[in-house]
């Protein structure tokens, strides 16, 4: 009987020791995702196996589809302390540093393999310069590439100069190069974008099409410009204070975790975009294509709207960092 109560209590004890080594933590975080999209059910999976890695200890919850705000909302919140992290896109994570959208500047990469290589060599840099400023970046994922949608047809700039352009609010100067450039823009928050729509307040938008599918933008912006503007990325970031309240042991093993599930989203991404166009295309979407001379018209300008931002809204040295990587592969390929 003895010997049965002495092995009760080193269990009770060795139960309380763990308990104590992982206590409870409870992380939020708040996401402009479609709610069901392939991200959202990557961040739940992701969610799921890091509450099985820190033996039930730690509780991911996420707020999907615009739930916590938009994204300058979603930043303001963790600023304060009301959320722990965030799945943010390029555009959200360049107000918190303005160098992370110079990766995808319109003057700059032009395939995926250029933005893979020029991502994978600017990731520490960025996520340095990050964390310098509170955050930890959990994962890095493509979001698609950005093509102009509208409710009528776009294939020269005057056709866009013309309509009521969305613009991201939070950057005076990018409105500010918008409107030299010509365009009428309508700065908003991103989860602003269907009512404005409905309303009349804005006529068109450049966004990825799994964006403008998921959300339903294109039963009224029916008409998209075959023209890729540029390609998208984001990341799920964490605040450090949040982060540094991890076991050290258990912080490796979630970054290993959500890793292996960047290359899975970030494959299925490449492989749904086509699928979403071809689903658009069935329920009313217009591609439009343009002819080789406009391109190059469409390319001169963003290209110049974009060096003219370089030192503003983008930070000089990243550009000129994420610049030197893609020449470095271009050579290479070009041997």
């Amino acid at each position: 009987m003895a010997t049965r109560t002495v092995l009760m209590l080193v269990a009770f004890l060795c139960g309380a020791l763990s308990s104590s080594a992982l206590p409870a933590m409870k992380i939020k975080l708040g996401s402009v995702v479609p709610r069901d999209s392939h991200w959202d059910r990557g961040l739940r999976q992701i969610a799921a196996e890091w509450h099985a890695a820190s033996g039930g200890s730690l509780t991911l919850t996420i707020y999907p589809g615009g739930v916590a705000g938009d994204e300058l909302d979603i930043i303001r919140k963790m600023r304060i302390g009301q959320i722990d992290a965030a799945a943010l896109s390029a555009m959200g994570l360049n107000t918190v540093y303005s160098g992370v959208a110079s990766v995808v500047l319109p003057s700059l990469v032009r395939t995926d393999a250029e933005l893979r290589y020029v991502l994978t060599q600017m990731r520490p840099f960025l996520e340095q310069e990050l964390q310098k400023r509170g955050y930890k970046v959990i994962l890095w994922t493509s979001v698609g590439w950005v093509y102009f949608f509208a409710r009528y047809p776009v294939l020269v700039p005057e056709d866009l100069q013309r309509l009521k352009l969305f613009v991201m609010s939070g950057d005076s100067d990018k409105v500010s190069a918008w409107q030299a450039a010509g365009f009428n823009v309508v700065p908003l928050g991103t989860t602003d974008i269907l009512t404005s729509l409905q309303s009349g307040l804005v006529d068109a938008m450049a966004v990825p099409p799994l964006i403008a599918a998921a959300y339903q933008w294109f039963a009224i912006a029916s008409n998209m410009t075959e023209f890729r503007w540029a390609p998208l990325i984001g990341a799920v970031v964490i605040r450090m204070k949040t982060w540094q309240r991890i076991d050290s042991d258990l912080r490796h093993e979630l970054l290993s975790v959500a890793r292996r599930h960047e290359a899975q989203m970030w494959a299925q991404t490449e492989q749904v975009e086509q699928q979403a166009l071809q689903i658009m295309q069935a329920n009313g979407l217009t591609v439009h294509p343009i002819p080789q001379g406009v391109r190059q018209r469409w390319e001169t300008l963003l290209v110049d709207g974009s060096d003219a931002l370089i030192g503003k809204s983008f930070d000089e040295q990243a550009y000129s960092l994420a610049k030197g990587f893609l020449d470095e592969y271009r050579r290479r390929e070009h041997r």
